[in-house]
């Protein structure tokens, strides 16, 4: 089974369109109704609760012909996946093929986070009942950290090239998705009174002071690494002087 939201962005674009292109009208139009039954289920049923016999029932399909399509429950999730994210991982391709041209200095620009986040966001738009439910119902947990690691991927995009160190940039990372995944799930349980765009501003505002808190960190550090340098031969010196 293919791992999709650990394919690299290129690869991806690249599967989807070979299988798109293979597959037959018929066979998109019955992995097209399947993937909406489980939609719809899944908003009133748990995830053990999900069975192949209650959606075939619902579609007046055998048995047989689910499964000439999908392995079970959980590959039907992976191709859901796979169809919500398609217009974040092909725009993604572009962002990174546009900044990927630019100078060390304009990839840094904070301009590439909100573009990130600004894709996200109209993910989400696009399918806000089904990611609602991954993020208010705890029994589909693992489908959504699939959605939480593609998220992670794209900010570590943009975290790549910073110049912060690798140790802290990893470790700053799950600190910063943690709260991130945070405001989401805030935003889709009704909690908070904001909209997408306002999470993107903050999300954006947050990210852009932090790595200026880290940048300041590690140049205080360099300083001081630099200061404990030079005393060295002075304190070695004025212990030959004693000697």
């Amino acid at each position: 089974m293919v791992n999709y939201h650990k394919l690299s962005y290129v690869n991806y674009v690249t599967y989807v369109t070979i299988l798109y292109m293979k597959t037959d009208r018929r066979v998109r139009k019955t992995t097209k109704a399947i993937k909406q039954e489980v939609i719809r289920q899944m908003q009133k049923k748990k995830y053990d609760d999900l069975t192949v016999t209650d959606i075939c029932a619902a579609l007046d399909i055998s048995r047989r012909t689910f499964y000439l399509h999908y392995m079970g429950i959980q590959d039907v999730f992976n191709d859901i996946f796979m169809e919500v994210n398609d217009p974040l991982y092909r725009s993604m391709v572009e962002v990174k093929e546009r900044y990927g041209k630019q100078t060390e200095d304009m990839k840094k620009d904070p301009a590439m986070v909100r573009e990130i986040f600004q894709m996200v966001n109209e993910t989400i738009s696009a399918n806000v009942e089904y990611l609602r439910r991954l993020a208010t119902e705890p029994s589909y947990r693992t489908i959504l950290s699939m959605h939480e690691e593609l998220l992670k991927e794209l900010i570590r995009t943009y975290m790549d090239n910073t110049d912060i160190e690798s140790g802290v940039r990893k470790i700053y990372l799950d600190y910063y998705i943690s709260g991130v995944i945070e405001l989401y799930t805030q935003w889709y349980r009704n909690v908070i009174n904001l909209s997408l765009d306002e999470i993107r501003d903050f999300a954006c505002e947050l990210l852009e002071a932090d790595i200026r808190y880290l940048n300041r960190r590690k140049m205080i550090s360099s300083q001081n690494s630099l200061r404990t340098e030079a005393a060295a031969p002075q304190t070695v010196l004025a212990s030959a002087h004693k000697e």
